[in-house]
């Protein structure tokens, strides 16, 4: 753990692009048979510079401000309550009980600041697969981890949390 590499949003340096994705979007658009869901086609290098261009929220990829509505809580009490319930399943074992969240338009985001991690109002999600994202514009995070392991295997989410208690750690917070 010693070695993680952490990095600062920097746009000038980043130098984004959005070519990288026009080419999954081009081959999803000429399906002949319309598929349930959606998503992007993508590998780890571009999805990392597609949450930097979301982290940095400069209108490459949305029109500026519309990550502020990604991120907004959404649920009422009784949504409140069934993500509650699913916290007492044992699904975010990453997040420390005492933290809240909520569910906003882009993916679970927390409602309060915890010591050695997110922020209030960071954004993650993950899937079935664990390719795990999170945002934290607030600290100036975008961090993934892909795994091709089943989302509720105990040791994978525990690596998620050691990744981002360390990159917190090197950002000093």
């Amino acid at each position: 753990m010693n070695n993680i590499l952490c990095w600062k949003w920097d746009s000038v340096k980043m130098g984004l692009a959005a070519s990288s994705f026009l080419t999954a979007v081009t081959m999803l658009s000429q399906l002949s048979t319309k598929r349930e869901g959606g998503g992007l086609f993508s590998n780890a290098e571009d999805y990392a510079k597609f949450l930097a261009a979301l982290l940095g929220d400069n209108g490459t990829l949305l029109r500026k401000g519309m990550i502020e509505e990604l991120e907004k809580p959404q649920l009422n009490e009784e949504g409140k309550a069934a993500l509650e319930e699913m916290r007492n399943l044992w699904l975010m074992p990453e997040l420390p009980r005492e933290v809240t969240v909520d569910h906003a338009l882009g993916g679970l985001v927390t409602t309060s600041n915890f010591l050695g991690g997110r922020a209030a109002g960071a954004m993650a999600w993950d899937g079935i697969s664990n390719p795990n994202w999170l945002i934290d514009r607030v600290n100036g995070v975008a961090m993934i981890f892909f795994t091709q392991v089943w989302a509720t295997d105990p040791d994978t989410k525990g690596l998620w949390s050691k990744l981002e208690k360390e990159l917190y750690a090197c950002l000093g917070k």
